[in-house]
């Protein structure tokens, strides 16, 4: 509990292990991810696409198409052919250049993490993305591309790499990072409450507000819960005078805090900040709505709140309605929701529509493409593995058609690499190697190992 959120990442993990003693990573289930897994690392490699002239050389992407693959099998038990892909695809790149030196480590850690078990969720080390300071901005920028694109190598960094290379004049990271260094709990509840008093300054650009706002939540896991949750109810009064595109993401990390030290009757008061947000997003904000609704599922199933996480998504569900492109990813990470809970019913005629939309739709911009492509696979990985891998299988259909024309060009193409995430992520991210029996049999457990660790800590 002195490493803050590690609850959070250690307790899902304690409890799967639990769960599956005496279980195999040979099981049926997972031999079939695996398979597939090494289908469609085939697929990258021998999938004619129509490349932009300026895509980066194929041998280039094709590394770090490997490196994503190599932390899939990793996950699933097979770190022979981890370390194997990962050893081959590094002799592809020059990794004295800066941008292949700093990847190649962050690969390199994150499929060791995996292969010894570690949760996903885990930061990567201090001294490894403490060295991104070091390098120039055109190097910085490229390295952040990808971060803000993989979720194997950020699953929880909301990183625009655009205000990475053009930062806002006034700028609170600084600030925020000696608050990271504090160990002493008043002392850091002191620095809190003073920078919760410049976000409510609302001659502060809002979004800095909404940085800083986001910053402050992942402080509040590293004070005492009764000091944690006035802080955390102020800093959502906060966030609730933003606009939609700023508050989502901050209503998030609300509901994970408050996740975090167990307070259902603090959930709820937080999800009604959800609703209301849902009813004020318009199809510009619908695209930007799925990642935020989804992992507020996730927090409301550690607190044992099955039923208002079904509430939200039948809310959401009635709210984003229409067929247009705009308004697909959210309805598709709806659909992911609907498969997280169980209820395949429901998610099956959205998934259906937008694997429909792609087909008939050869014409879409790229851009266009890759997102909706990208959004399917998180959200049909969200199933369990009968229903997830033939969907998965059909996506990579829509390899032929992505490419881009980014800056990111001298390394890699990063449309490619972000849908292998996107795939590999939808294999592995959720685990579809468990039975719907077990997962709600792990969900379950966590939750009762969580009521349980704050109950011993608030007796001390």
């Amino acid at each position: 509990l002195q490493r803050g959120l590690s609850i959070d990442r250690d307790v899902p993990r304690l409890v799967t292990a639990a769960s599956q003693q005496g279980a195999s990573a040979t099981t049926s289930r997972a031999n079939s991810v695996v398979h597939q897994l090494e289908v469609l690392l085939k697929a990258f490699a021998e999938t004619p696409r129509k490349r932009s002239m300026l895509e980066a050389p194929a041998p280039l992407t094709n590394a770090y198409v490997a490196f994503e693959f190599a932390w899939g099998f990793a996950r699933l038990g097979q770190s022979e052919k981890a370390r194997t892909l990962y050893a081959k695809a590094l002799e592809a790149l020059d990794v004295k250049n800066p941008v292949h030196a700093y990847l190649t480590r962050a690969y390199n850690v994150r499929i060791t993490q995996a292969i010894e078990g570690v949760s996903p969720e885990t930061p990567l080390p201090h001294e490894l993305t403490s060295s991104l300071t070091s390098l120039v901005s055109h190097a910085r920028f490229a390295v952040d591309r990808l971060r803000s694109h993989s979720l194997v190598l950020e699953p929880h960094e909301r990183l625009d790499a655009f205000n990475v290379r053009y930062p806002p004049k006034k700028n609170h990271a600084a600030e925020l990072a000696l608050l990271q260094k504090m160990k002493d709990p008043a002392q850091l509840m002191s620095g809190i409450e003073e920078r919760a008093n410049a976000a409510a300054n609302e001659a502060l650009p809002i979004e800095e507000r909404a940085r800083l706002i986001d910053g402050l939540f992942d402080l509040i896991p590293r004070l005492p819960e009764a000091a944690a949750v006035p802080v955390l109810q102020r800093l959502v009064s906060l966030a609730n005078g933003l606009p939609p595109k700023l508050r989502a993401p901050l209503v998030q990390d609300a509901l994970q805090v408050a996740g975090h030290y167990g307070k259902p009757a603090l959930v709820r008061q937080i999800l009604g900040s959800m609703v209301s947000l849902l009813s004020e997003v318009d199809s510009d904000g619908a695209e930007d709505i799925g990642s935020t609704l989804l992992a507020s599922l996730r927090s409301l199933r550690r607190v044992g709140l099955r039923d208002e996480a079904a509430e939200l998504l039948t809310r959401a569900s009635s709210l984003f309605r229409g067929d247009e492109i705009e308004m697909l990813p959210a309805r598709l990470a709806i659909a992911g929701g609907f498969l997280y809970l169980g209820d395949t019913a429901k998610a099956e005629p959205i998934i259906d529509h937008a694997m429909t939309f792609l087909s008939r739709e050869p014409s879409m911009l790229i851009s266009k493409r890759l997102k909706l492509t990208m959004a399917a696979a998180r959200a049909v990985g969200n199933g369990s593995a009968e229903t997830a891998l033939p969907q998965l299988l059909r996506l990579v259909q829509q390899l032929p058609w992505v490419t881009d024309t980014f800056s990111t060009y001298e390394y890699f193409c990063l449309s490619v690499v972000a849908f292998a995430d996107a795939l590999v992520i939808g294999h592995v991210g959720e685990d579809l190697t468990l039975s719907e029996t077990t997962r709600r049999f792990i969900e379950e457990d966590e939750f009762a190992v969580r009521r349980r660790i704050h109950r011993d800590v608030a007796a001390k």
